[in-house]
């Protein structure tokens, strides 16, 4: 029989992006003990951005809140496919040993820098190693309901290779635009909201909208990509999170996603964004 592991408890209060960008210090501190964590997540809290920003996730009286339930279930699949999570569950004044919260109020720098430094800058116990992957697709595979594997599986033989992209209303670099990738000869996949997706295809006519049940479908594709384009946004969270080969528009107002380690490339310009995605789609 194996050793039970310890559980040790934490608490996270923001959004999609913020979460995946926690995963590397939580690993760590898991394998420091060999322990799993407990992973709440705290909803429905007040969300700010900047003067102007929309998000998608909102309360049913479409107040802007950092995670909302909806979120929460098609996040829980992935966040519970991974081997250093015990379980994830919606936080409801449970004693935690790690507040990945307290980075934001201290003086960390935010909103500059690499996301995943602010808990580490904040708990040194969270220091990690980000150029590692953090989700793979073994782990993904395995947690893939039985029923489901098939219409995956041809959903990724269609994806597999081609380019996916994702482009949010936020953390915009405006100089910047798609249409080059009209002309490239790889399919082109969509993944976001429906508006999100009606903006990008007036750009990009042949772009094909990404259907997904959850966020560990998502991962899944994503993973499977030639290559991954977008801007600051869960989406590419999670293509950094498993290393794809992914191209990011930095936003020059707040430029806090650095992709770190293998097959990660950022742009400010145009002529780099075309070079960047001519060079990994060759």
């Amino acid at each position: 029989m194996e050793n039970e592991k310890i559980i040790i408890p934490a608490r996270h209060s923001v959004n999609l992006g913020d979460l995946i960008y926690s995963l590397w210090g939580l690993r760590a501190v898991a394998r420091r003990h060999n322990a799993k964590i407990q992973l709440y997540q705290w909803l429905d809290r007040d969300a700010f951005y900047y003067e102007g920003a929309e998000h998608p996730t909102k309360t049913d009286g479409g107040k802007n809140v950092t995670m909302n339930k909806k979120m929460f279930d098609m996040v829980k699949p992935l966040i519970e496919s991974l081997d250093f999570i015990h379980s994830f569950e919606v936080y409801d004044c449970q004693k935690v040993a790690i507040d990945l919260d307290r980075c934001r109020r201290m003086n960390v720098n935010i909103p500059y820098g690499d996301i995943r430094r602010w808990i580490m800058y904040a708990d040194p116990e969270l220091q990690a190693d980000i150029s590692e992957g953090v989700i793979n697709f073994g782990m993904l595979a395995t947690a893939l309901p039985h029923k489901e594997v098939n219409a995956v599986g041809d959903a990724m033989e269609l994806v597999t290779g081609q380019i996916i992209a994702n482009r949010t209303s936020r953390y915009r670099n405006e100089a910047i635009h798609y249409g080059f990738l009209q002309h490239q000869p790889l399919r082109v996949y969509f993944a976001g909201t429906m508006e999100e997706y009606a903006e990008f295809q007036s750009h990009v006519p042949k772009a094909v909208y990404l259907p997904i049940k959850n966020f560990l479908e998502l991962a899944i594709y994503i993973s499977s990509a030639k290559v991954f384009i977008g801007n600051q946004s869960f989406c590419f969270s999670l293509a950094e999170a498993m290393k794809t080969p992914r191209v990011l528009e930095v936003c020059s107002f707040a430029p806090n996603v650095i992709p770190s380690g293998p097959n990660g490339f950022d742009f400010y310009t145009q002529d780099a964004a075309e070079w960047l995605v001519n060079e990994l789609v060759k």
